[in-house]
């Protein structure tokens, strides 16, 4: 899959981890990255003027080439790191036939235009609660979600199976897709950067503004 596919995932490598965060060789990598990817998410492309994370593409900790450095919004890395953002209560599951990406975008549209985190309903009207969804590999059940209750479910039931399998051998994992509960802040969208169109759309309003009268 390509490096901007964005899926539900789990870091495996964590403890890999050769430079601090904090440190200045981290830091000069990660304002490098920034500036390759133009301050732009690589998987919904939101352009952000803070907040963005530098994430290693192979989920490789140790591996600090700029090649295998990307750079993600704090919503698309959320579903990178799905089962944190479980525990944390930020991400539930549904079945749903959008595209990841699309499903964090509509989410940022919405916040934007109407102040307040939306409904899974509200970001995909054909979006619907997991009751029952075994997971095979090779044909073989090795999980399953049976939801008696119709509960929503947190994204850590996917998570510890992503632990043990990769994403591309789970059957039927694609039709599963993180949707963003209200506990997840969505405040880092008030430093979206403008982009060319909405710069000149503004400049535009601007200037056939009506001046007062005297």
């Amino acid at each position: 899959m390509p490096n901007n596919f964005l899926k539900l995932s789990v870091t495996r490598t964590w403890y890999n981890r050769k430079l601090p965060v904090h440190s200045q060789e981290w830091k000069k990598l990660r304002q490098q990255a920034i500036l390759n990817y133009n301050h732009s998410c690589r998987f919904c492309g939101i352009s952000l003027t803070k907040w963005l994370i530098c994430d290693h593409i192979d989920g490789n900790a140790s591996n600090n080439s700029l090649d295998n450095l990307g750079i993600n919004c704090p919503g698309c890395d959320a579903i990178r790191h799905c089962g944190l953002s479980g525990i944390k209560g930020w991400l539930i599951l549904r079945h749903s036939p959008l595209k990841q990406s699309e499903i964090v975008k509509r989410t940022y549209d919405f916040y934007l235009t109407n102040n307040r985190h939306p409904r899974p309903e509200e970001v995909d009207p054909l979006c619907q609660k997991i009751l029952k969804h075994p997971f095979k590999v090779n044909k073989e059940v090795i999980g399953e979600i049976d939801n008696k209750e119709e509960q929503e479910i947190p994204s850590t039931s996917v998570a510890n199976l992503l632990l043990e399998h990769d994403y591309e051998k789970l059957e039927g994992i694609e039709k599963i897709k993180g949707f963003f509960t209200d506990r997840f802040s969505l405040n880092f969208l008030n430093c979206k950067r403008q982009t060319p169109v909405e710069n000149k759309e503004k400049n535009l309003e601007i200037k056939t503004e009506v001046p007062p009268k005297k």
